[in-house]
Formats: structure tokens, sequence, C-alpha cells
């Protein structure tokens, strides 16, 4: 197969180190780039390659077979990372999203396999906690970093275009967030008094503005069911990301045509529905945080961020979906939500603004 130009010097960088980690923004070939270099290998190269999903296991495997490089290697082991180290051997280690890197699982997979070579994989290589070093500590230093931006200009990824929708009144939950959490923070300490009580208190108020303020918000639901159907009366091919089940059960019940993918889904199942989203037969996707990581619909153009939250890199990840270049596709659009019935939902909203600036996305905000 022939590779973009950003691929070919993605693959070159990762074949002049033997430890390294390349960033990749979501659709730009990550998987290919790493199959491409193992291709180049000499041959016989014991290969194990780790990921966090399925369905990045099954992208992998394909990616192997274009490439070639399956039949280069004497043995071939992709696999998710969960469980651990369980006694593989191998010359070649890829780490795919390898941000995941220090969980103990994974950690003991890098260390023990024996891989003299480590290449990493991710779009966002840097973490919310203090571990981020330990990532570079286990497969090296990034060594090449595929802008966003030059990819768009490329024509490889498209446009971004971000609405944010103003639903509730201001503080209007309030008080029944913070009467929830108080109630739900004092028994807490009363059952477990040598627990972190400002830490249980933030937990507590979290938890309580998630479920108030977005998952039984029926303003907000019924809203977005609106708006899914509309968008899907339009011809659009549209995601749906939600942070629960339940609550994406209950969006689909309101969506003709809709569909739920989460993790623990029937493989088979899950595989139909996902296929189905691909091809065009089902035009509203509802996933859980199955779609942060390896979610690979081109035709998908258009995002519902139902679930919220303000993690920089996810939310890199969760626009991605709906970014890769397709044909027809102008640009991605992305709906949002300004949640400002509390103070911390309405933080959290103007935190992924600034975020979806500095990616360079376009943001209209309600007047």
């Amino acid at each position: 197969m022939e590779l973009r130009e950003h691929q070919k010097d993605a693959v070159a960088a990762l074949l002049a180190h033997a430890r390294g980690i390349i960033r990749v923004p979501a659709g730009g070939g990550k998987t290919i780039i790493a199959a491409a270099a193992v291709a180049e290998l000499p041959a016989g190269q014991r290969l194990l390659w780790i990921a966090n999903t399925t369905e990045q296991c099954e992208q992998a495997r394909e990616a192997l077979a274009l490439t070639w490089a399956r039949n280069r290697c004497s043995t071939v082991t992709v696999r998710c990372a969960a469980g651990g180290w369980s006694g593989e051997v191998a010359d070649v280690l890829v780490v795919d999203e390898c941000h995941h890197g220090p969980a103990e699982q994974w950690e003991s997979i890098i260390r023990n396999c024996g891989a003299t070579i480590r290449w990493g994989m991710t779009a966002t290589p840097y973490r919310k906690d203090d571990l981020a070093g330990r990532v570079f500590s286990l497969l090296g230093p990034i060594i090449y970093d595929i802008d966003r931006i030059a990819l768009e200009s490329a024509g490889h990824l498209t446009r971004a275009r971000v609405t944010f929708h103003g639903i509730n009144d201001k503080d209007e939950m309030a008080r029944q967030i913070e009467r929830v959490a108080q109630a739900e923070w004092e028994s807490r300490m009363r059952r477990w008094p040598r627990l972190d009580p400002v830490e249980q208190r933030k937990r507590c108020l979290w938890q309580a503005a998630q479920q108030i303020g977005i998952v039984d918000n029926a303003r907000r639901n019924r809203y977005a069911q609106a708006l899914a159907r509309e968008l899907v009366q339009a011809g659009r091919s549209l995601l749906m990301l939600i942070g629960s089940v339940e609550h994406g059960a209950a969006l689909a019940e309101g969506i003709p045509g809709a569909a739920v993918v989460y993790s623990k889904l029937g493989a088979k199942v899950r595989r139909q529905r996902i296929e189905a989203a691909r091809s065009g037969d089902l035009r509203c996707l509802i996933a859980t945080s199955l779609a942060d990581e390896g979610l690979d619909i081109p035709r998908a153009d258009t995002l519902i961020l139902v679930h919220g939250g303000r993690s920089a890199a996810k939310l890199e990840q969760r626009t991605g979906r709906v970014l890769r270049a397709f044909e027809g596709k102008e640009h991605g659009e992305i709906h949002d939500f300004t949640d400002v019935q509390h103070g911390m939902l309405a933080a959290q909203a103007r935190s992924r603004s600034y975020v979806y600036k500095k990616l360079g996305y376009e943001v209209i905000w309600p007047k």
C-alpha cells in the first residue's frame, strides 16, 4: 500500500530508534504507521502488539496483513493489555494508546516481555496525573510528532466546528445538587471517617452534578434527542457520546433507528452495529467510553457530546472521531452544552471551549 508523506516520515523515525513514541492525531493512521515499520524490520522478528480494546486489536491485525508485516514475523501476538504479562517473549513490542503504559497490567508487559524494540503510539502522550514521565521512561521520548493542523491542510483531516447549546437556566439545579452531594458526603464520612474529607466532598459534588445535571436532566435529554433526530433527518452520520449504558439506552428510545455500543456488549452485536455505522445503514450510534480510543468510522461527520467532562486528552480523542477525511465531508460538526445549571458543570464546559480553541476548532457560543 502507498503511505502518505507524514506516514513515511513517521515510519523512518521509528526505524531509526529502538525505543520511542510517535504522536499521531486521531485519523492520522498510527496503526498503519506502526505496521509498516514492523514490515521494514529484518525478517523473523517475534512481535507482540498490545492495545486497549478489541476493536484496536482487530485494526492492528488488518494493518499487519495489509502491510505484509505478519508474513515477515516469526510469531505475531496481538491482544488487549488487560490481564498483564502472560509469559510472552518478544523481540518487538508495539504499544497502542501508550499513555496507558503506567497502568500496572500494561507496565508488567512492557517490562517483562524482553523486547529490545519498544514503540509506542498515541494521540495524547500527556496525562492529567503525574505519570506522564513514566510513559517516557518505559518507551522512550517522542520521536515524531504529527501536527493536526498540517494533516488538515493536507486534506487528511477535516476542519472542526463546535456549536455550544444553552439549555438550562443559570444555577437552576445548584441547590438540589449541593443538597444531594452534602448528604452523600456526610454519609461517607460517618462510614469511613479516615477518608480525606476535602477529596470526598469533591467526589460527591462531581457525582451529584453528573447524575442530576446531565444524566437525569430531562430538558437537556429531550433537547439532545430532538437535535439527533433533526441531524439524522438532514442526512448526517451521527455519533453521540454518553457516560453510562443506561443513559445511552434512555436517549436511544427517543431517536428512531439509534443503537448503543459499549465494551461489555457482545462482540458480534457490537461489531455488527459499528459496521452498520461505517456503511451508513445506521445513522445514529450512541457510544460510551468505547469511543474514546479506536472507534474508526470515517463516515461519521457529527458528534453530540452528551457526557461533558473536562479532560483535554479525552476531548481531543473523542472529537477526532468525526474529523477523519471522507468523500463529501467538508467539516466535522460537534455539538456541546454550556451546562450553566451548576457552577462545576459550567466550569467544565468553559474548559472544553478553551481546549477546542487551542486545537484550532471554530467555536460558536450562544449569544
